[in-house]
């Protein structure tokens, strides 16, 4: 009877260990384990490659834009935030999984005490004293167990060296993280606009006045082009909207932001802004105003055909026409994490801001394949006292074309009505020339 409720006992174990096999899947267990704790690796050293840079920058051994610096300091807060709080506590939870079932697997097996039995003479599943010990068991249940054994120890190699991979990886990351910490956290996001230099602006010349004054003269055929760029034209008729008291029309703008354009997308030309790209005059329109409002797919292939990822630039501009009646300006802070609005006239935003987080929300997803997290990212209408502020009705234009040069050069915007006279036949002199007046001038960093 003893001997008859050992055999049971010892082939209910084995059936114990088939179940546990097939059952709870230690070997997928496993798998997983080595997958999740390898993932982790690759995070663990993207996330210190970057957090590398920025221990460089933040101390002083890398003197590198600090404007560039502040992209690169959220990225490393994401990426530390994202391992800290879901990858290592997620494979750490796989791996205790796993431990957990090859655990139960190896105490299933354990009962059979199969091990003295591999070492008789003749070895081999098959040998009677096996057949003898296993008794209705089976030769066939107690080859499996066997197999069984062997491969649950083979598991249990896997998932520690797993865990040993984990273990490696988020001491490391500890490191880091308490590296980061012991330097000196960066000076606070200022409120105000970006812009941490001021510019000198050079005067037109006798002769830059001339071509001005002939461009603006009245007589000769209004439909003259008198400048072209990107096939954008600008006529006599259109050049006129820049005499003074004039309300700049579509064209003309067109031609300067069509001008700021090129040269955000040109690598040789530099910004000191940082980098930079300026979507067109219509894109807020074909964006958010379609007969059926807001409609990503219009506007979805426009940084692909200019071969532009938004998520590597510091600023993205966007020039809104309000109603055909008034010009302000959008910005996406990529840097600085915000949606801002530029108005000379100080109105409200009315909702325009919270149109470009959708739109960058579907940006990313369209062209990274996941979607990001704007929850951090604030919203600023930029008030009286942070913006150049005009005194008529129309030199909107005007101040929104400065004030988009103005960011993209990393300079204050400390302009002034006043200024708009200048402003204007400046703008003759580089939509005549094609190209902007800023190669004689260098802005000086504030201190």
């Amino acid at each position: 009877a003893a001997a008859a409720a050992e055999r049971a006992a010892r082939a209910e174990a084995v059936r114990v260990a088939v179940e546990l096999a097939e059952g709870l899947r230690a070997g997928a267990a496993a798998d997983e384990a080595a997958a999740a704790c390898a993932a982790a690796e690759r995070e663990g050293e993207a996330f210190a490659e970057e957090a590398t840079c920025l221990l460089a920058i933040d101390s002083g051994a890398d003197r590198n834009d600090a404007h560039g610096a502040v992209g690169l300091r959220a990225r490393v807060a994401a990426a530390r935030r994202r391992l800290s709080a879901q990858v290592l506590p997620g494979a750490t939870q796989v791996v205790t999984q796993a431990q957990s079932l090859v655990g139960q697997l190896q105490a299933a097996l354990r009962p059979l005490a199969l091990g003295h039995l591999l070492a008789t003479p003749d070895g081999g599943w098959g040998s009677p004293a096996l057949l003898k010990a296993v008794g209705p068991i089976g030769a066939g249940d107690a080859s499996r167990a066997g197999v069984l054994s062997a491969e649950a120890n083979q598991l249990r190699m896997a998932v520690a060296g797993a865990a040993t991979l984990l273990d490696r990886t988020r001491e490391a990351f500890q490191r880091l993280c308490e590296d980061l910490d012991d330097v000196a956290p960066p000076a606070g996001i200022p409120d105000g606009p970006p812009g941490d230099a001021e510019l000198e602006l050079r005067p037109l010349t006798g002769e830059e006045q001339r071509q001005v004054d002939a461009a603006l003269a009245g007589g000769g055929n209004p439909r003259e082009v008198l400048a072209e760029y990107d096939n954008v034209p600008v006529r006599r008729s259109d050049m006129a909207t820049l005499r003074p008291a004039e309300w700049l029309n579509d064209e003309v703008i067109n031609y300067f932001v069509a001008m700021l354009k090129q040269r955000s997308l040109d690598p040789s030309a530099g910004q000191e802004g940082g980098t930079v790209y300026l979507h067109n005059t219509m894109f807020y329109a074909k964006l958010a105003e379609s007969s059926s409002g807001y409609c990503y797919a219009n506007v979805r292939r426009w940084t692909k055909r200019d071969k532009v990822d938004l998520f590597d630039r510091d600023l993205v501009i966007i020039p809104i026409n309000c109603n055909n009646v008034h010009w302000t300006l959008a910005l996406i802070n990529v840097r600085w994490r915000r949606f801002e609005y530029y108005d000379s006239m100080f109105g409200s935003d009315r909702g325009r801001l919270r149109v470009l987080r959708r739109y960058l929300e579907d940006e990313h997803k369209d062209k990274k394949g996941a979607p990001i997290d704007l929850s951090e990212w604030t919203d600023v209408c930029h008030l009286p006292g942070s913006l150049p502020q005009q005194t008529n009705g129309y030199d909107c234009g005007v101040f929104m074309c400065r004030t988009a040069e103005y960011l993209t050069r990393g300079v204050r915007l400390d302009f002034k009505q006043s200024d708009m006279p200048y402003f204007r036949r400046r703008m003759v002199l580089e939509i005549l020339r094609g190209s902007l007046l800023d190669q004689d001038e260098q802005p000086s960093k504030l201190d």
